[in-house]
């Protein structure tokens, strides 16, 4: 028998408390304390850590890659369409998704792309087929997945104007996380600025493009160690690179 999803307000309490029984980054949580502490079931914990361990893999790609609001959880949706187009194929040249390869890709027309995002009134046509909605949840997955697909949508922001110029005078990331020197009982939920020179931003690019979410995390658990020694990451709220 199915079970009912979470409501919101129970996964939100649940995702408020995680950190707080081992490392959701790490994906090392005691459920069954957890469980226990929190009063319910191990299989809500279980569903928590794997939707915030999501979360984190689209936090990375999104402010990685650019392609912020990309849907790449694999699961087909109609509604969803948009974000995970732009997931699967990015930006156009002048546009908010680049329609002529997703068109390339799909075997329909661009013109059939466009129908598709168009706002209601203006020659908006029906959802794509189930088919159709399939391949593209599973583009969209790989998108951030494969090593293939990340250097894909990495490129695009190594020759863009913004990554040209982390590029040559580096830059810096802002991580807001529950996070602290050595053991849990020191970590807080706090905001962290690392700087990045040039190469420093090469080897953040690089260790996401070959090794995705865990690569990242090794890299930046890395490179926090020169903030302080000891240094660990808990549970990321989010994570964002500037120039």
């Amino acid at each position: 028998m199915a079970r009912n999803p979470l409501s919101r307000a129970s996964y939100s309490r649940i995702a408020d408390s995680l950190s707080d029984f081992g490392s959701v980054v790490a994906g090392r949580i005691n459920i069954s304390r957890a469980a226990k502490e929190l009063r319910v079931t191990q299989t809500a914990i279980r569903e928590v850590l794997r939707g915030e361990r999501g979360k984190l893999q689209g936090e990375f790609f999104g402010k990685l890659t650019g392609r912020q609001g990309a849907d790449i959880s694999g699961q087909p949706n109609a509604s969803n369409l948009k974000a995970q187009l732009l997931a699967s194929y990015g930006p156009g040249k002048r546009s908010e998704i680049n329609t002529a390869a997703a068109a390339r890709d799909l075997g329909v027309s661009k013109r059939t792309v466009e129908r598709w995002l168009a706002p209601e009134g203006r020659q908006r046509i029906a959802k794509p087929r189930t088919e159709t909605l399939n391949a593209l949840a599973r583009k969209a997955k790989q998108s951030a997945s494969t090593r293939t697909s990340r250097k894909e949508a990495m490129s695009s922001v190594r020759s863009s104007a913004r990554g040209k110029a982390l590029s040559n005078f580096g830059g810096k990331i802002k991580i807001d996380a529950v996070q602290g020197p050595g053991t849990r009982e020191y970590a807080r939920d706090r905001m962290i600025t690392l700087a990045l020179t040039p190469d420093q931003v090469e080897s953040m690019w690089s260790a996401y493009e070959n090794g995705g979410d865990k690569g990242m995390i090794n890299w930046m658990n890395s490179r926090a160690q020169d903030y302080v020694g000891g240094w660990e990451f808990y549970q990321i709220n989010s994570f964002d690179v500037e120039r």
